[in-house]
């Protein structure tokens, strides 16, 4: 079996990523990135290649680094489910930025609280997708962060 190239890959992720969005998305992204649609869908024949600039635009308007969309276009295309990819968190989330710390606060503290909060930490990194879901995710994760600092108070 022949290796996917980067342009299959790339294709294979925003295609995916794009089907999970509302109408008119697309539209938008091609807007902000500068490609024209006739040209967007020559790129999507296979009939040009996407350019490294354009690419990378298109990776940031969808929230991600464009290494992470040519890792996700690799899972796709070696079969694998693309909602269990495991670099689902946007690196554009400010939620990836809070993580570690709220990770490393519950390791050092004690009781059930820290085994749950740990457990939904785990299940942000590993199965969660969704924006909406991982902002009330960390919403609630703050929310008990605080009630456990003020009990320690």
């Amino acid at each position: 079996m022949k290796p996917h190239t980067p342009q299959e890959r790339f294709l294979t992720a925003v295609l995916w990523l794009l089907s999970r969005e509302r109408r008119g998305f697309q539209a938008d992204m091609l807007r902000d990135a500068g490609i024209n649609s006739g040209y967007f869908a020559k790129i999507k024949k296979g009939d040009v290649p996407i350019s490294e600039e354009k690419a990378e635009a298109v990776a940031k308007y969808l929230g991600y680094h464009h290494e992470q969309i040519l890792a996700l276009g690799r899972w796709i295309l070696d079969g694998n489910d693309p909602q269990a990819w495991p670099g689902c968190v946007k690196e554009s989330d400010d939620y990836s930025r809070d993580i570690g710390p709220m990770a490393r606060q519950i390791l050092n503290s004690e009781g059930s609280d820290a085994l749950l909060l740990a457990q939904i930490i785990s299940y942000l990194l590993d199965e969660s997708c969704s924006k909406k879901r991982i902002s009330e995710e960390i919403d609630a994760l703050r929310e008990r962060l605080n009630k456990i600092e003020n009990r320690q108070q």
